[in-house]
């Protein structure tokens, strides 16, 4: 009796103290904040006027910027800040726009910035010297002071958990080497221990964060070698949802109040966003929101952003995050510079102040329109990263790999671009200048599928970024295959660009030559192209990084592969004919891929290239070769193999007749 009258008193104790806890526990986001100004005596007389001349941009001293219109008051306007320690270990120092040093996270908290983004790896340090890895030593103590600091100004606070002791990205999952000798089971628990004990410890520290990411960039699963995914392995997607689930169910039993994202890189891609989240479906996997990485030189269009965030958040009624999105205003380098981002690599904005600012009002514009309200708001990637010596992407001797993409100068001074975040909400609508129309254009027309001229042409605006705007065209018939010269307007306003097409008619007989139509999933194969791969999912039809349009194929596979692509076209005329293809890759990382033709002839010939050859990925190479056709039909196509990793994009096949 004694004995059960002790329990129940234990057990009544218990749920007091936990009520208790829960009822103690104020979001101190919900708090107004108050602080005093760290202001210090270091001063920086940087001016307008200097960065015109320091970065060659006179932009600096006129940026305009468009409001976003119907924008929450809640809306995310989020930073991650993970480097900032390392930067001010090295020497850095943060300057508001008054030249005055400041603590950087009241400069960002003073022009709009709510939310700080912290990456969290394991142990990231050599076991045999103890040294850090680098790239900001982001472990458990950094991200709780980083964190304390974040709340000091009242931004709330998102964890992201890469559960590996470096980097994490689509490329490189590696589990932490403490758990690489354990069996699948215990690293799952390890992974629930590792996330439960973690935020319990941030909660202790008064710094609980607010959202939590499981795994950063996940698209080829997490904690490899345990939870990497192939696409023809289905067991490797229940591994990955099993390890999921053991980080959500950590997130949950510390706290229901924690939202979780599930966070993908390549943005822009549907496809790769809508089979992902079909198989956390299908593994019933708990979470609250999809988080996305947008960088538009790698991921694709503003457009198939949008694409894909008003889809797939409808599908899977999941709000959504851009998680990562960053552009460059400069190509300037100083010596502890490795920027990664260089004006060859425009997409949409020109590398200015004014293209940056335009291209964050955007990003921010896009996620505003998702549908339902779904669209919670975006973090910029690693703004506050100073070129310093020591402060480099990993260990001693690196560089700094982002500051061109930054929002402060090289010398640490808050740039106009910081405005952005308040002018969304306050700017007047104004309707932007055109500065420059392309005024002539190359277009080639397919008379074969009954191609017209394009309904507009590129305009380049004062906010720096390039729309597309109509262009009325004078009447122009291509009846045959030849070069043509047509003539057009474009109107804005009071003003008339004349545009000038310079048209080159073909008949190129293979249907979706620039695989602009593509299937539910990458993977899918459209008719009439029929392929015959080692692996199912080797052959892909891509939107991100085309050559032209919005689509391309890539071939790769992470085991050794072979693949043949190809069309079957019949009812040709007789004659001479030149079949063509666009190819890139890296020459270290190339596959042995030829361009074909067969079946052109009584003998059922077969013809082929070279062994296609390329130079670094950037760069499309042109191939070509010619046959005699005598049947009336032709098999074309391409085919290869590659060893593991090995990967090509290819775009724009033609075939067309020749004398």
């Amino acid at each position: 009796m004694n004995r059960n009258y002790s329990i129940l008193i234990f057990l009544l104790l218990l749920i007091c103290l936990t009520a208790c806890n829960l009822l103690q526990y104020q979001d101190y986001a919900d708090m107004e904040a108050s602080y005093e100004p760290t202001i210090g005596e270091r001063r920086n007389y940087e001016s307008l006027d200097d960065l015109v001349l320091l970065y060659d941009d006179p932009t600096a001293k006129s940026l305009k910027v468009l409001p976003v219109e119907g924008l929450r008051d809640d809306f995310i306007m989020g930073a991650d800040l993970s480097m900032v320690l390392r930067v001010e270990e090295c020497g850095g120092v943060y300057y508001n726009d008054r030249g005055e040093e400041q603590d950087v996270f009241e400069i960002l908290k003073e022009h709009g910035i709510n939310y700080l983004r912290i990456r969290l790896w394991n142990n990231p340090y050599d076991p045999d010297t103890g040294e850090s890895y680098g790239g900001g030593g982001n472990d458990i103590n950094t991200g709780l002071i980083l964190a304390k600091r974040a709340k000091r100004v009242g931004m709330k606070i998102l964890l992201d958990f890469h559960y590996s002791d470096h980097w994490a990205d689509p490329q490189k999952q590696y589990a932490p080497r403490e758990w690489l000798s354990l069996k699948l089971d215990e690293v799952e628990k390890r992974l629930y221990n590792y996330t439960k004990e973690t935020l319990e410890t941030f909660a202790k520290h008064g710094v609980r964060p607010h959202m939590v990411q499981i795994g950063n960039e996940i698209n080829n699963g997490m904690v490899w070698p345990y939870g990497r995914l192939h696409y023809n392995i289905p067991v490797t997607y229940e591994r990955l949802a099993n390890l999921l689930k053991a980080g959500v169910k950590a997130v949950r039993d510390v706290s229901p109040d924690i939202q979780v994202a599930i966070h993908l890189a390549e943005g822009a891609s549907f496809d790769r966003f809508d089979f992902f989240f079909g198989k956390l479906k299908e593994f019933d996997v708990d979470y609250d929101i999809i988080g996305l990485s947008y960088y538009p030189y790698w991921h694709g269009t503003l457009k198939d952003l949008q694409y894909n965030m008003d889809r797939i958040s409808a599908r899977y009624e999941k709000p959504v995050v851009v998680m990562e999105y960053a552009y460059g205003f400069t190509d300037k380098h100083n010596e502890h510079t490795a920027n990664i981002y260089n004006s060859g690599m425009e997409a949409g904005y020109k590398t200015s102040f004014q293209g940056q600012a335009a291209f964050i009002r955007d990003v921010i514009d896009a996620v505003n329109r998702v549908p339902d309200n779904r669209g919670l708001g975006v973090f910029y990637w690693e703004p506050a990263w100073l070129p310093v010596e020591g402060a480099g992407w990993a260990e001693e001797g690196t560089k700094a790999t982002w500051s061109n993409q930054g929002w402060f100068s090289y010398s640490g001074k808050a740039t106009p671009v910081l405005d952005v975040f308040q002018l969304v909400r306050t700017a007047e609508p104004f309707e932007p200048e055109i500065l420059e129309i392309e005024n002539e254009i190359e277009v080639q027309i397919n008379i074969a599928a009954k191609e017209t001229l394009p309904e507009t042409v590129a305009a380049f605006t004062e906010l720096h970024s390039y729309i597309d705007v109509p262009v009325q065209w004078e009447d122009a018939h291509f009846e045959h295959p030849g070069e043509y010269i047509v003539k057009g307007i474009v109107s804005q306003g009071e003003s008339e660009y004349p545009v000038t097409a310079r048209v080159t008619a073909i008949e190129n007989y293979i249907q979706n030559p620039g695989f602009e139509n593509r299937g539910i999933l990458e993977k899918d194969i459209i008719p009439p192209w029929q392929g015959e791969q080692s692996i199912d999912g080797i052959i892909k039809f891509e939107s991100k990084n085309p050559r032209t349009g919005s689509g391309n194929l890539n071939v790769w596979w992470d085991s050794a592969y072979s693949f043949d692509l190809y069309q079957e076209i019949r009812g040709l005329e007789n004659g001479g004919y030149r079949l063509t293809v666009y190819v890139r890759s890296d020459s270290k990382a190339a596959p042995d891929v030829t361009l074909y033709a067969s079946n052109f002839d009584a003998d059922n010939s077969e013809i082929k290239s070279d062994v296609l050859q390329v130079t670094s990925w950037p760069v499309w190479h042109e191939y070509s070769i010619y046959f005699t056709v005598t049947n009336n039909q032709v098999r074309v196509g391409i085919k290869g193999t590659g060893d593991a990793e090995n990967w090509m994009h290819m775009d724009d096949f033609s075939l067309v007749r020749v004398e």
